[in-house]
Formats: C-alpha cells, sequence, structure tokens
C-alpha cells in the first residue's frame, strides 16, 4: 500500500490524525508530527518526537502538556554531548524538585555543573545545589557544596549565616523538627531543647510536599507532617502571605469528612502543615486495585465528600483540587477531603507558570481559563471524579485536555458503564456542565439529589 497517497487523500477528506498515521508508517515525520500537532493528537506527536529522535522537542512537549513522568522519561535520554543538553539538565533538576524527589535533583544538578563548570556553573547555580542536598536531608553534602563556594565567592550573600545554620540543623535538625534516629524511643526529644515535632517516617511524596509520620512533642501525639514543594523557600515573603493565610481557613474547618489541620508554620523558609494521621487508603488507590467501583459505592463516597464541601463552602472556603487523589478512605469507612487550600497557594507562589492550581484531568472550564473561581468549580471537579469512579476513567484521558473541558461533549457515563443507574450518570454529566449556571449551585443541592438516587 502507498501510505503517502494514503496520507494525502485522508488530508484531503479532512481526516488529519489518519493522514499523520499513515506519513508516520510511510517514515515521513516531519509531516506525521505536523498532522498530529493540528489534530492535537498529543500521545501521538509525543510518539512520533521520539521515533525520529527528536528526544528533547518530545520532553518539551511532555512538560508543556503537563506529562511530568514522560517528560523526566525523556529528559533523562538526553546524552551530554547533545547541544540541549544543558537546557535539559535544568528541566530536569526542576522536575525532580517539583515531584518531590531532592536527591535526584540535587544529583543531576551536581551533573550539570560537572559538566559544565566554569562556563555556565555560576555561584547560584552552587547555592541551589546545597538547597537541594539540604532539603534531601542530605546534611553533609550541604554543608561540603557552601563551603567550596566560600572558598570561591566568600562576599556571596549570606554565605556565612547559611553554613552556620546548615551546622546548627545538622546536629539538632532545628527547633521545630528532629529525627526518631537521634536516640532511642521515647528519649528523642529529652535533650535536644525546644524541639516540637519528631519526624518518625516518610509516608507519602509528590507535587504537593513529603509527607511524614511525626510526633507532636508538646502535646504527645501521633500527626501527619507535610513539608511543602521547595519552590516555597525561592517565594519567601508572597509564599508565607498565602500559605498561612489558606492553612488559618483550612484550621477552621472542623467536619467529619474533612482531615483536622492542627499547625501550620514555616522553619528557616521550609513550610510545613501538621494534620490528623489516617489509617487506610486515598481513594486513587483504591480505584486503582479495583478499576471501577460499584453505583452503591460510588453514591456512598459522594454523599460524605458533598457533605464536607457544603459544610467548607458555607465557610468560604473552596478546595480547587478535588480529585481522588485528594479523597482518603479510612479504615472505618469515612471518606476525608484533603489538602484544603494547598491549590490555591501553588497557583499564587507560582504565579505565571504553568503550574496552575489544579491538576488538568479534573479542572472546570473556568479554572483552565485562569478565572477567578467559585464554589462551582469544586462540584465540576466532583463530577469528573465521580465519572472517573464510576468508569474507571477521567472523561478526557489525551489530546488538549484544557480545550476538551472547554469545549468538548462529555461522553455519557452510562455509555462506557450500561449497568450504571440513569439517575446517577445524568447527575454527573449535570455537574460537567461547561457553564457553571447550569450546574447544581451547591454542594447541598447534590446531596439532596443523590438521596433520591436509587443504586440497584
Amino acid at each position: 500500500m502507498d501510505w503517502i497517497e494514503a496520507a494525502k487523500a485522508h488530508r484531503q477528506d479532512g481526516e488529519v490524525l489518519r493522514a499523520g498515521e499513515c506519513y508516520e508508517k510511510a517514515l515521513d515525520f516531519d509531516r506525521a508530527i505536523e498532522c498530529y500537532r493540528e489534530s492535537g493528537a498529543i500521545d501521538r506527536w509525543l510518539s512520533a518526537l521520539e521515533r525520529c529522535g527528536e528526544v528533547f522537542p518530545a520532553a518539551k512537549l511532555a512538560l508543556e502538556r503537563d506529562q511530568r513522568p514522560r517528560a523526566i522519561r525523556l529528559l533523562q535520554r538526553v546524552e551530554a554531548t547533545d547541544p540541549d543538553f544543558r537546557e535539559a539538565c535544568a528541566l530536569l533538576v526542576e522536575a525532580f524538585e517539583i515531584e518531590g524527589h531532592f536527591d535526584l535533583a540535587a544529583a543531576k544538578l551536581d551533573e550539570f555543573i560537572s559538566t559544565f563548570r566554569p562556563d555556565f556553573a555560576t555561584a547560584d547555580s552552587y547555592s541551589r545545589l546545597a538547597e537541594l542536598w539540604e532539603h534531601a536531608g542530605h546534611f553533609e553534602r550541604s554543608l561540603d557544596v557552601l563551603e567550596d563556594l566560600r572558598r570561591r565567592e566568600p562576599t556571596f550573600p549570606n554565605i556565612a549565616a547559611r553554613i552556620e545554620a546548615l551546622k546548627k540543623q545538622r546536629s539538632a535538625s532545628g527547633h521545630l523538627f528532629s529525627t526518631a534516629s537521634r536516640a532511642p524511643v521515647g528519649e528523642t526529644t529529652a535533650f535536644v531543647g525546644e524541639i516540637r515535632y519528631d519526624l518518625l517516617e516518610e509516608i507519602g511524596r509528590g507535587g504537593m510536599g513529603i509527607v511524614y509520620r511525626a510526633r507532636d512533642t508538646r502535646l504527645d501525639r501521633i500527626v501527619a507532617l507535610k513539608r511543602l514543594p521547595n519552590a516555597f523557600r525561592r517565594h519567601h515573603s508572597r509564599a508565607l502571605q498565602f500559605f498561612l493565610r489558606e492553612a488559618q481557613s483550612a484550621a477552621r474547618l472542623n467536619h467529619p469528612n474533612i482531615v483536622t489541620v492542627y499547625d501550620a508554620d514555616q522553619e528557616d523558609n521550609q513550610f510545613f502543615i501538621t494534620m490528623e494521621l489516617l489509617k487506610g487508603q486515598p481513594l486513587q488507590t483504591v480505584l486503582r486495585e479495583r478499576g471501577q467501583l460499584s453505583a452503591a459505592n460510588v453514591l456512598g463516597i459522594a454523599r460524605q465528600t458533598c457533605r464536607g464541601l457544603d459544610y467548607a463552602h458555607s465557610q468560604g472556603v473552596i478546595h480547587r483540587d478535588i480529585k481522588t487523589a485528594n479523597l482518603f478512605v479510612t479504615t472505618d469507612r469515612v471518606v476525608k477531603i484533603m489538602d484544603f487550600g494547598l491549590a490555591k497557594v501553588l497557583e499564587e507562589v507560582r504565579g505565571a507558570t504553568t503550574l496552575v492550581s489544579g491538576t488538568p484531568y479534573y479542572m472546570s472550564p473556568e479554572q483552565v481559563l485562569g478565572v477567578n473561581v467559585d464554589h462551582r468549580t469544586d462540584l465540576y471537579s466532583l463530577g469528573v471524579t465521580l465519572f472517573e469512579l464510576a468508569t474507571g476513567n477521567v472523561p478526557f484521558d489525551s489530546g488538549e485536555i484544557g480545550y476538551h473541558h472547554r469545549h468538548s461533549e462529555v461522553p455519557s457515563p452510562q455509555g462506557l458503564r450500561p449497568d450504571l443507574p440513569d439517575a446517577l450518570s445524568r447527575l454527573i454529566l449535570r455537574l460537567l456542565e461547561k457553564e457553571p449556571d447550569a450546574r447544581l449551585q451547591s454542594a447541598g443541592e447534590v446531596l439532596e439529589a443523590l438521596f433520591e438516587i436509587d443504586p440497584s
């Protein structure tokens, strides 16, 4: 078969995606990529770039489309002899840091410095390397970098003070944090001054930071302590303002379906928040194990989530990032909404970067546009979440996700899951209306509708 002629025929008929597939089969990657770009077929576009050896452009495209894990994999394939290696290193450092892999970010930055010193390895590069090693908990490596920087640049701002502070942190882990390995159990805080939290073990990490199981030594209780992303440290004054404001709003919330926030503060520009330690699993993990949930389970989860949202919205607090990863199911089958306000904090701190508030697969059309949102944005994200729980997939999982949320018709949940009750399918579609005014207008209204649905 003449794939080129077939491609031309498909393109003439307006079937751009099929034209791209034919061009790719003919190994005409340039025209295949052009077709995939035009049709918005992101995955095929990325794959074609990879196949023709355009690894770095593929990585940048993956970052633009918020496919960070794929971008990381691609950036790691860029060789030191590649003319784009310097930029690839910088992007990879940032990607690792955003994902909370501070040790990997530091190792990559170290490689970058070793490769390009002295042409591009500025004093600021060494300063950032020290920060990354410190954030990863490698205080000795951080000190080595700072000492080397002081020898080369003795006038570098605050270098002596940073070294002294790090030495104190190494010996006492600051006055708020310590690690359980410093002393036998029961004696971890007896002789180390005003240590507030003992970090016992890491229990999770991601774009929102690293979570530890910790002991509050003042109140003698076990808590979850979340250290927020390192990006906060580079926007200190602005970050502190928004972080404390949002954390205080979250701490005012007192509801059985919302994770209780105990404390929020910052230590040496390291922001943290403490909350109740939950036993169970995030809904994302439950869904990954089961594929999809029964209608009865979807309704039960939705009702509990709506109770929490209705209460939060009555207090003037909007979540902005409702998704399966932020809904936790305890061993007592209680649904808890996590991370209230943190999406707004990240949006404010990161400003005009591509890292906007929310998670693309769950974002409302108005959130995609970056305009001011109200509580109804949470209802749209709830609709996406219920769609995923009922069918096993989000409504839009490929191509231009933001475009689909704003313009594309939502597939019927019942079309993907025929045994789903009609009323539940209709409710999900109502929540996923493009215009906020067309949705149900409050979580309370959604809750009433949920109780009218028969799961059988």
